[in-house]
């Protein structure tokens, strides 16, 4: 039995299943958190390209799967990257089962994650341009449905992704024309471009980043933390597996020069942008941007410390979106106007909590979960590029900044302080339970960072070993 066919088929047979139960939120929340599990002791337990005895019979797992002349390979690196997305689903369909999402977000999210493993497991890689546009084409019916009508954010993603697939295969075009003329070193300085620009459109870097705010602002605030951190995080991924894959993008400074710029680029976009928001969404979306940012500067340090912060700002990512999509969901659940807003706020003061504290993560504010690593990359910048430590001092400052301007116009901080509104919260035991469950687990995180550093670390070891 083929392991990666195995691990494609599961979920992509339960979002099947899920379609027809949609009506019934916790029986898709429950077969979802099943289907994780499931997935994640497969990937930890099952013995690769060995001979087993399981219930009496013997079974061979494989590695490969070949089908239509191309292969899907799962290599011991992938057991970390997909425990990542394993356990990020998870989280994101128990949260979704207390606040507002789209009809098809639980059926979408498992395609997506078959999808996901596609793009992962497929040999040779140019063919994983087919399987990201068909995750961009998915995503797009998790935004955006009959309630939340607003489409100008998924169609922009949607535009995005389809500008940078076409540069990936033409970087595949190229490496193959390559392999007939080994000794034309063009081809492969050409390929490096344009697998640069296709992987930085589809990363959401300036000026192709416009998607995140409005996607932010208009979709179900759970959904847009979902794609923000875990879709995007898949094409960092893909980077990743790039970088590993092809010793000739690996050893072009130029490639991480581009990441530099480009990750300074979101940076500054953020911080400018982020200062002069009204809203959490917006709020969230230009954090968000700077977060990129931060990644992609890290990992064009080319340092294994760097990799390892890198790894540890998308992990801390992950948390804090989806403490505030708990938080941001249950207060907006789709009103617009100010008053609505307010008045959900006032109600709602668990939630107003773990909206407040999981944009604030985002933004790197000391005592959460996204400040050590925002630290540890301000410190790594500072002795190598001072310029850009201030810039990214400077952006973070104006995101602290743009939280405190909007908490103050909207929420009643007298009323949180002394207790007036936890008295009179119209939020139910387990919103309640789960919103202080999370909260603390981005403030203990946030103060005992080693204890999630080894293990975001590990995710991204066997880039790291290679890159001195």
């Amino acid at each position: 039995m083929s392991l990666p066919m195995l691990l494609m088929t599961i979920p992509a047979f339960v979002g099947v299943l899920l379609y027809n139960l949609r009506r019934w939120i916790w029986i898709q929340v429950t077969l979802v958190c099943g289907t994780m599990l499931l997935l994640f002791m497969l990937v930890q337990q099952a013995p690769v390209d060995q001979l087993v005895v399981l219930a009496g019979r013997d079974m061979y797992f494989r590695s490969s799967w070949e089908i239509l002349g191309r292969a899907f390979v799962l290599v011991p690196s992938d057991r970390s990257l997909l425990t990542f997305i394993f356990i990020s689903v998870f989280l994101f369909a128990v949260s979704g089962a207390v606040v507002s999402v789209t009809t098809l977000f639980y059926p979408v999210v498992l395609s997506l994650v078959s999808i996901i493993m596609a793009i992962m497991f497929v040999h040779p890689f140019i063919y994983a341009a087919l399987f990201i546009q068909i995750a961009a084409v998915a995503c797009v019916f998790m935004i955006a449905d009959n309630v939340y009508s607003r489409v100008t954010g998924a169609l922009r993603y949607l535009s995005f992704a389809s500008i940078g697939v076409p540069f990936i295969l033409m970087a595949g075009w190229q490496l193959e024309m390559y392999q007939v003329r080994p000794d034309d070193n063009l081809l492969l300085l050409q390929a490096s471009w344009m697998l640069g620009v296709g992987v930085l459109i589809l990363l959401a870097v300036v000026p192709f980043h416009s998607w995140i705010p409005i996607v932010a602002r208009s979709s179900p605030p759970i959904v847009a933390a979902f794609v923000i951190a875990v879709i995007q995080a898949v094409m960092f991924f893909f980077l990743i597996d790039m970088l590993v894959q092809f010793d000739w993008l690996r050893n072009n400074m130029q490639f991480f020069l581009a990441l530099r710029i480009s990750g300074m680029l979101m940076i500054v976009t953020g911080g400018v942008f982020v200062f002069a928001q009204r809203n959490f969404g917006g709020l969230m979306g230009y954090s968000a941007l700077i977060d990129w940012g931060c990644t992609l500067v890290a990992l064009g340090l080319r340092l294994p410390n760097s990799v390892e912060i890198a790894a540890m700002i998308i992990c801390t990512r992950v948390i804090a979106l989806i403490v505030w999509g708990i938080g941001a969901g249950t207060i907006f659940n789709n009103n617009n106007s100010t008053w609505d807003v307010r008045l959900h706020i006032r109600r709602n003061p668990f939630a107003t909590v773990s909206m407040i504290v999981g944009g604030l993560s985002l933004a790197a504010m000391p005592l959460t979960a996204g400040f050590p690593s925002r630290w540890a990359l301000l410190q790594m910048l500072a002795g190598i590029y001072p310029n850009y430590a201030i810039v990214l001092l400077v952006a973070g400052l104006c995101a602290w900044m743009g939280y405190i301007r909007v908490i103050a116009e909207t929420v009643d901080l007298t009323g949180i302080i002394d207790g007036d509104m936890y008295r009179t919260t119209s939020e139910s035991r387990g919103t309640i339970g789960l919103s202080v469950f999370v909260v603390l687990s981005l403030i203990i995180f946030g103060l005992v960072p080693q204890w999630l550093y080894p293990k975001a670390a590990s995710m991204f070891e066997h880039i790291a070993m290679i890159l001195v």
